[in-house]
């Protein structure tokens, strides 16, 4: 009997056969821990391809996100059901409901948003899913990879509104999840050292920006506003808004934004040349914390002068 069995084992192994991996059956229809950071959390499931079904998109899979808690999750429709599964609780299912021929995404979207859900896209959000029939230990399973950037993001998203050159102490991000905002500040910020973080930042994420323009020649009689928003001098646009056809020349927008620009010049010209009382004036006006990092240079500077 026991020649028999082995012999039976060893024409199964000769023939090509693998013998089935039982205890992968109990790692299918879960999501598992990659890997888990503050900044990048890594989380993967496989389900069994045959229990799958469509959602009303027309996708297996949709990503959504908790309201209050912020954390990402994924619905599928799985034995006739809608299933959602929290990546706070990866392990088990947030909640299901008994899914319907007649429910569309509209009606799905109302599902989740009474559980505290709402569809997000995956790129606005900060995450990358990935999704396709993989072979899994012998199953025909549906790999679902989630990568969770979004405390990142956020991160970014905050240096890019506040500090620009904070980027550099961020860990690097997928460039797909940050292009457009990057793209945007470039187009809005108008100071020179921010716009050097930022085409630095973006060369470290290997992201295209436009070249900076070089400085156009100005029509002495009519400079045109890309002249006054881009390469104009605090004197000149000075001299511009106090003149009489300022408000005619210029749409209503284009003159709050040279009215900003004018500011943004003022305040770089006062954090480079200001004096102590004039920092500190402007420092009670608007708590700015570069405001307060000069101060502290001039102080330091004006003890080690005395000493």
């Amino acid at each position: 009997m026991r020649r028999l069995i082995g012999l039976t084992m060893l024409v199964f192994l000769l023939g090509g056969c693998q013998i089935p991996d039982f205890t992968a059956a109990f790692k299918l229809n879960t999501f598992h821990i990659v890997s888990y950071g503050n900044d990048v959390r890594h989380y993967r499931a496989y389900f069994l391809r045959k229990n799958l079904t469509f959602l009303p998109n027309g996708r297996r899979t949709l990503l959504a996100v908790h309201t209050k808690t912020q954390s990402p999750a994924i619905v599928i429709r799985r034995k006739g059901y809608d299933e959602v599964y929290d990546m706070a609780t990866y392990r088990h299912i947030a909640f299901r409901e008994k899914a319907s021929k007649h429910r569309t995404l509209r009606t799905l979207q109302r599902f989740l948003a009474r559980r505290g859900y709402r569809i997000v896209n995956t790129r606005s959000f900060g995450v990358h899913l990935t999704t396709g029939p993989r072979k899994y230990r012998g199953y025909k399973t549906w790999l679902i990879d989630l990568k969770d950037y979004s405390r990142l993001k956020r991160r970014y998203l905050q240096a890019l509104r506040h500090n620009p050159c904070r980027l550099k102490q961020l860990k690097p991000i997928p460039a797909d999840l940050i292009k457009k905002e990057l793209r945007l500040a470039v187009s809005k910020r108008l100071n020179v050292s921010d716009r050097t973080c930022l085409y630095e930042s973006a060369k470290r994420l290997h992201i295209s920006l436009p070249s900076p323009q070089k400085k156009p020649t100005p029509d002495r009689q009519n400079p045109s506003f890309s002249y006054y928003i881009s390469h104009a001098s605090e004197k000149e646009l000075r001299t511009l808004l106090h003149t009489k056809t300022y408000k005619t020349r210029f749409s209503t927008f284009q003159q709050r934004a040279l009215r900003q620009r004018l500011r943004q010049l003022e305040h770089d010209r006062l954090l480079k040349h200001g004096s102590l009382e004039e920092l500190f004036a402007a420092y009670k006006h608007n708590k700015d914390p570069r405001i307060k990092q000069r101060i502290m240079q001039l102080l330091e500077q004006r003890q080690s002068n005395e000493n």
